[in-house]
């Protein structure tokens, strides 16, 4: 008994086969856009489509001043870090959160910032190449970092950032250093 195996392998020149099938399959359209692989095609359209979400992100910052850019709203956050609340009002709240006010209003409004802060560092990273969507078969595509330890320290600088007194330099170390 054989061990199994792919059924393309009983092809004489399974590349050539393919390429006829594609021809008598697909539409003009199809066949006119870019050939990439699977791991190209999921980080090409999940850089596509994070940075497209980031659109209404960039521009609740760059509304209050702070953007467009990740070095741009990091300089804001420093000149006034209460920006970062006046940038979460521009989001979208629960009834709860938009009741809240003081202390229980700024810890409704952390984790909207932090969220956005961390969609602005994964267009940062992909844009430069720094990082890369994975493909997963089992799973939603997920981002991989420029090191092992990358995402845990990157939890952490987010966490400063939006801390009650923010700190930004782990941030700006971690993603804007050269």
């Amino acid at each position: 008994m054989q061990a199994a195996r792919p059924a393309l392998e009983l092809l004489a020149d399974a590349g050539a086969a393919l390429a006829a099938l594609e021809q008598v399959v697909l539409t003009p359209e199809a066949l006119a856009l870019k050939r990439v692989d699977w791991e190209d095609l999921v980080h090409e359209s999940m850089t596509v489509y994070v940075g497209q979400g980031a659109e209404d992100i960039r521009e609740a910052f760059d509304a209050e001043g702070a953007g467009p850019g990740l070095g741009a709203v990091l300089d804001a956050f420093d000149a006034d870090p209460a920006v970062r609340w006046r940038i979460a009002d521009r989001f979208p709240k629960s009834e709860e959160a938009a009741a809240a006010t003081g202390r229980t209003a700024r810890e409704f409004a952390r984790p909207v910032v932090r969220r956005a802060l961390n969609q602005l560092v994964t267009v940062e990273l992909t844009a430069r190449g720094a990082a890369r969507w994975q493909l997963s078969w089992s799973d939603s595509a997920f981002v991989r970092y420029p090191a092992d330890d990358f995402e845990e320290r990157l939890g952490q600088a987010l966490d400063a950032a939006v801390a009650d007194l923010p700190d930004t330099e782990p941030l700006r170390k971690l993603v804007l250093a050269p």
